[in-house]
């Protein structure tokens, strides 16, 4: 399964075909994509959407995001509700706890300074020191001196971090958790939030091979930004699930501690 890149900077339509999606456009071939080969669809710019086309992307969990013309998400479809996960139950019965928060907390703190290890090993740094705000403001002062001042890495860093944004939906959803997501961010459990900001430090080192490779070329296209993001995949899946199976492993402890 692949994700679905839709770029109106040219008009263009989306309509239902059978099983598929059928991506129209004046200055394009017309593209026909089975929805069960499509894990998501990022859509920027000028996209018309048929309404059954959809639906249809929601009955079959594709996700769909939407990002304004800067990259940045504006919003989401998710389908509807899937069967209940023995993971999405855990974190129910967590949630009952009066001291979830800092526990939460405390967690969140723990898989974040074990990514930022993961990060120092990769990039052979060696980090001033490990709080949070202090790594990233040593990463922001290297990322920054690795662009001319007339291409802001700004821009690069926030079309990643759409990227990022709709992958971990999209693994999320694949985990078992889909308008579950909804009910415990109300509470105040945001995992899409959390799962972001973790891979996001596994992110970093393609971050600043990018950067560093455009250096002297001006602010790389959307196309070679969609490229780059896609070349770790397979790695940036691999922590995730290494996150998330640190996450139940986690819960199973507290509730034999409750």
């Amino acid at each position: 399964m692949r994700p679905l890149y839709l770029d109106g900077r040219e008009p263009l339509s989306v309509s239902l075909d059978g099983p598929a999606l059928c991506v129209r456009g004046l200055k394009r071939a017309d593209g026909r994509y089975p929805l069960g080969r499509v894990s998501r669809v990022m859509v920027s710019g000028a996209v018309h959407w048929q309404t059954e086309a959809l639906l249809a992307c929601m009955k079959a969990g594709v996700i769909v995001c939407f990002t304004d013309a800067d990259g940045v998400i504006v919003g989401h479809c998710l389908g509807a509700t899937q069967r209940a996960t023995s993971l999405s139950r855990r974190l129910d019965e967590f949630l009952d706890r009066p001291d979830w928060e800092t526990l939460y907390r405390n967690w969140c703190e723990s898989a974040e300074r074990d990514a930022i290890l993961q990060l120092q090993r990769r990039l052979r740094l060696q980090f001033p020191s490990l709080r949070t705000r202090d790594v990233q403001k040593t990463l922001l002062q290297y990322a920054t001196s690795l662009m001319p001042a007339a291409v802001p890495h700004h821009h690069i860093v926030v079309r990643l971090q759409g990227h990022l944004h709709a992958l971990v939906l999209d693994l999320l959803r694949r985990s078992g958790l889909g308008a579950e997501l909804e009910v415990f961010r109300n509470i105040g459990l945001d995992l899409h939030r959390d799962f972001c900001r973790l891979l996001w430090w596994d992110l970093q080192a393609t971050t600043l091979e990018l950067l560093t490779t455009y250096r002297d070329k001006g602010e790389p296209s959307h196309a070679v930004i969609v490229r780059e993001f896609e070349a770790p995949l397979g790695y940036l899946k691999r922590r995730f699930r290494r996150h998330l199976r640190h996450l139940a492993r986690w819960l199973c402890e507290m509730a034999v501690e409750g």
